[in-house]
């Protein structure tokens, strides 16, 4: 049995920009949450691991190479009971470069623990890359496209930033549904673009998340995110893309409600 998915990151970036940022590929997979390197290597240059799935441990051998010809980083993952294979593309398209993300995986387990396997490595990997990208010296992403994602980030995600937008929208919003929920953080976009958006698609979106702390989110009409914000009980803030790297990266659980709101769809034309 063999599964496959794909996945692209846009940024207004030249290939060599972003190797340099990237810097060390074999981290690319060695940080992945369910492998525990240990660090010892073969004479064939594989790098012994343990990989725990579904509470069992296998022993495995990964090897991380780059083709400078292609500009790719392969990493394979070679185990007694099934293989796993990750290739990420860097095509140059205009000014900006495609990072084209194909992970693979098939062996001797059931259907649904490999499409975990794929699932996992492959928003690990997108995780990775987009916690780099936006705390290097490349400060945008462009867009962050993702498969099986409705939601898209727009280059600067930052107008809740704004006090006086974050009223005309405040003002401007009916609320449309209240909803419980308890996950990680780093969990909420995915909740927001598999239970929120396909319910309300072709409007402007605004929503309030409360807890410990307030996520704020404006979504246009095209399902791209223009917005983000996350106010602490502190009084600190977080917006744009300093508020999205906190989202993707932490594990804080948090409960509460998420109140979703409609905006009236003519102040889209007077926001910044």
């Amino acid at each position: 049995m063999e599964l496959r998915r794909n996945s692209r990151i846009v940024v207004k970036s030249s290939i060599n920009e972003l190797l340099k940022s990237i810097g060390d590929y074999s981290r690319l997979v060695l940080t992945a949450p369910f492998i525990n390197p240990l660090y010892e290597v073969s004479k064939e240059g594989l790098v012994k691991a343990k990989l725990l799935v579904n509470e069992e441990t296998y022993e495995a051998f990964i090897k991380v190479t780059f083709s400078d010809e292609e500009n790719k980083v392969l990493i394979d993952i070679k185990c007694n009971k099934f293989n796993m294979k990750a290739i990420i593309k860097l095509l140059p398209v205009n000014s900006e470069t495609n990072i084209v993300i194909e992970v693979e995986a098939g062996g001797d387990i059931s259907k649904e623990l490999l499409m975990n396997l794929v699932k996992t490595l492959e928003a690990h990997i997108i995780r990775y890359i987009s916690l780099i990208l936006t705390s290097s010296s490349i400060e945008e992403i462009y867009r962050l496209v993702i498969k099986d994602y409705n939601l898209k980030i727009l280059e600067r995600p930052d107008l809740l930033e704004n006090e006086v937008v974050l009223s005309k929208v405040i003002l401007s919003s009916s609320l449309v549904d209240t909803l419980t929920i308890e996950l990680p953080l780093r969990n909420f976009l995915k909740y927001v673009d598999g239970n929120v958006l396909p319910k309300l698609e072709g409007s402007f979106i605004y929503l309030n998340f409360r807890n410990d702390l307030i996520v704020r989110l404006l979504i246009s009409p095209d399902s791209t995110l223009i917005g983000v914000r996350v106010d602490f009980s502190n009084g600190n803030s977080l917006s744009g893309l300093n508020a999205l790297t906190y989202l993707l990266s932490s594990d804080k659980v948090v409960r509460g409600k998420l109140y979703v709101f409609k905006v009236r769809h003519g102040i889209y034309a007077s926001l910044p």
